[in-house]
């Protein structure tokens, strides 16, 4: 591991007046802990690559030459032990967008798309969007972490117009990195039912000390076959206003689909400098991931003391992955689904509410951030409770 004091972490950035969805789209004097973005910057490396390229002054259309493809495959084999094969990568725009051309390559309007809630909002509406139906496989919380319920996924698989899992992988936003035993029991059940496993990956280098990711396909070869996987450097780097996104799909046929699909609804030639920041980051930035994972380590564990000292009413959720914090006010106050609401009226602190996520008992908030601002937020949160 990295000393992290080599990278300030500490450092407050100015954010307002720079387009920033997180910060400008709330109100002066707001503190926004919401949108799942952080507020250190991006690698200096990446920075640098990036300057460098904007003086050169000329930003025409974009090349994905192999020196892109050879970082991602070299950082998937030294950061999570995955052999990821090149003929397999597409590049999309985004993760959604990976995500909505794969349901519309695997499945038909009317069909089931099983998802496993609380979830990231936008699969609801992504699955419903395309005229799939939502199929929810619920998360079971026992003693504060979060497991899934296989014997309902299995019932759910078993329907006749069950195409397709979207699978959260890390879960956002109840911070499990899913065990291999537990995914291998998925695995089995999508074999059985011809289930195909469509898997967000997007915060999969994001990993608390401790904790071991593996990507669904990378459980054989025969799963693989049955798995599309969306993955992209932006929240692991923290570039995710300039669109950097790849999908991995083994199967031929799903592959081939999912190219003519992007290229029909999406028309993507890609962004010069995305290309530039992922690649620079997939190269350099593993000494500032391991910096920066111990910093947010020690930010959940603030929280997580903090709110055991001053506020033991509130369920924090054991965390294994991402920097989201999932927070039970249940037993803390009278109305937890009006919380998020007060907390940005009487105490200026913007959270995401449980309820867009499907349990309304909670609020997500975002600790990527230094510990300073985190300590405000969390105080706000007392506040209210008092």
């Amino acid at each position: 591991m990295h000393d992290s004091q080599v990278f300030d972490f500490d450092l407050a950035v100015e954010r307002r007046g720079t387009h920033s969805v997180k910060w400008d789209s709330v109100a002066a004097g707001d503190l926004p802990m919401w949108v799942a973005d952080m507020d250190f910057a991006a690698p200096p490396t990446v920075i640098g690559a990036l300057a460098e390229r904007v003086r050169h002054g000329v930003f025409g259309y974009p090349y994905h030459g192999s020196g892109y493809l050879e970082a991602v495959v070299a950082w998937e084999a030294t950061r999570h032990g995955r052999s990821l094969d090149p003929s397999a990568y597409i590049d999309a725009p985004s993760v959604l967008a990976g995500v909505r051309s794969a349901i519309r390559c695997l499945s038909e309007p009317g069909d089931g798309i099983v998802i496993q809630p609380p979830v990231y909002p936008p699969f609801f509406s992504v699955i419903q969007g395309l005229g799939r139906v939502v199929r929810e496989n619920r998360l079971v919380r026992r003693d504060g972490r979060y497991e899934m319920d296989l014997a309902g996924f299995e019932e759910l698989a078993r329907e006749p117009r069950t195409r397709a899992l979207l699978l959260c992988s890390p879960h956002n936003p109840v911070g499990r990195v899913w065990s291999e035993a537990e995914l291998l029991s998925l695995a089995e059940i999508c074999q059985a039912n011809d289930i195909t496993v469509i898997s967000d990956e997007i915060h999969a280098s994001l990993i608390m000390p401790g904790t071991t990711f593996r990507s669904f396909d990378s459980l054989g070869d025969s799963i693989a076959r049955r798995c599309v996987t969306c993955i992209s450097p932006s929240k692991t780097f923290n570039i995710a206003g300039l669109l950097s996104s790849h999908v991995v799909a083994s199967d031929d046929d799903i592959r081939n689909a999912m190219k003519s699909d992007l290229a029909v609804n999406c028309g993507h030639v890609g962004n010069v400098l995305a290309l530039i920041a992922a690649e620079t980051a997939y190269r350099t930035g593993h000494a500032w991931l391991d910096a920066l994972m111990e910093y947010l380590s020690r930010n959940y564990a603030f929280l997580a003391d903090f709110l055991t000292r001053n506020a033991p009413a509130v369920g924090v959720t054991q965390l294994e992955g991402t920097y989201l914090a999932w927070l039970d006010l249940s037993g803390a106050v009278e109305t937890p689904e009006d919380a998020p609401r007060l907390l940005r009226r009487r105490h200026k602190l913007v959270v995401s509410p449980g309820a867009d996520f499907g349990d309304a008992n909670f609020i997500r908030v975002n600790f990527g951030c230094p510990r300073a601002t985190l300590q405000e937020g969390l105080e706000k949160i007392l506040d209210l409770l008092r």
